[in-house]
This record gives structure tokens, C-alpha cells and sequence, in this order.
């Protein structure tokens, strides 16, 4: 296999980069437009590996977590 070194490395557009990025969340209105985005894309279909919104939808699923990990955690089992 082929070492790859950084001036081997393609480079990228911001566009392409934006695809990809996690945009974080950062107050609760942010929180409360993320869920209804999840519901919306979810009823589109995009919970299906092969749908082309799936992406997306993974991206605001890992903002969302992160966000509800330190606002929104929830208990540890032995404080249940």
C-alpha cells in the first residue's frame, strides 16, 4: 500500500468541505430548529442508507448529540 503524504492529498473547495462539516449547536433555538429538521428529514425518507439526504441527517444527529451531552444529559444508571 501506497504511503500518502500531504502534498499527495487532493485538494478540496470549501464547498465540499461544508458538506461534510457538523455545524455545531449552540443555544436552544438552535436545538429546537435541529429536532424539527431531524423529524422533516426523516419523514422525507433519509434515515435509509441509500437515500441522498442521508448525510445531512447524519451531520445534525452529531451536532444535536453533542449539544444534548453537556445541556441536555442524560443520568448515569446507578442515579436512576
Amino acid at each position: 500500500m501506497k504511503q500518502l503524504v500531504v502534498k499527495d492529498a487532493t485538494p478540496l473547495r470549501w464547498e465540499e468541505c461544508r458538506r461534510h462539516a457538523v455545524l455545531p449547536i449552540f443555544n436552544e433555538a438552535a436545538y429546537d430548529v435541529a429536532l424539527v429538521a431531524i423529524r422533516e428529514l426523516v419523514i422525507r425518507g433519509a434515515g435509509e442508507d441509500s437515500h441522498p439526504e442521508n448525510g445531512e441527517l447524519s451531520r445534525i444527529i452529531l451536532g444535536l448529540h453533542a449539544y444534548e451531552q453537556i445541556h441536555h444529559p442524560w443520568p448515569a444508571a446507578n442515579e436512576l
